[in-house]
């Protein structure tokens, strides 16, 4: 089950840069990242900033998840439960790297020049809330668990 989890974890990095790079090649020089209810951009950044925020804050998020992977998880747990946390809080993060994805889909479908309704493309945004939710609900399920 780890080895699984960890292959969809560094899926998932992967997919996340490919998918920014996409939305970058995309998106106009002026991207909307605040929308009001009718569809109208609120605030806008160039794109060149979005990618690079982007990009790092994506960066910054998993050396943080390394370091909480190495630091804590690694000192506080004995072996067996140590496996099992990790194997939770591996896919807690890439339950979140996929909410990263979507999120990026969105924007970058929100900015696109064929004219989508939010209506149509909303569901996207509780995808990744959805699966946070429910890999949190499952929690219990690995702390107890025991081999």
């Amino acid at each position: 089950m780890f080895k699984i989890i960890s292959v969809f974890f560094s899926a998932s990095i992967v997919l996340f840069l490919a998918v920014l790079m996409i939305v970058y090649a995309f998106m106009p020089e002026s991207a909307g990242i605040l929308f009001n209810d009718k569809g109208d951009r609120i605030q806008e950044i160039s794109r060149d900033t979005f990618f690079y925020a982007t990009l790092i804050g994506f960066v910054l998020f998993q050396l943080l998840f390394y370091l909480f992977i190495v630091n804590v998880l690694n000192k506080k747990f004995n072996t067996s439960k140590k496996i099992n946390m990790s194997i939770w809080f591996k896919g807690m993060f890439l339950a979140i790297n996929f909410f990263f994805i979507l999120m990026l889909i969105f924007i970058g479908l929100a900015n696109n020049a064929i004219d989508y309704t939010f209506t149509s493309i909303e569901y996207i945004s509780f995808l990744g809330p959805g699966l946070i939710v429910v890999w949190l609900l499952i929690f219990p399920i690995f702390y107890f668990k025991s081999k």
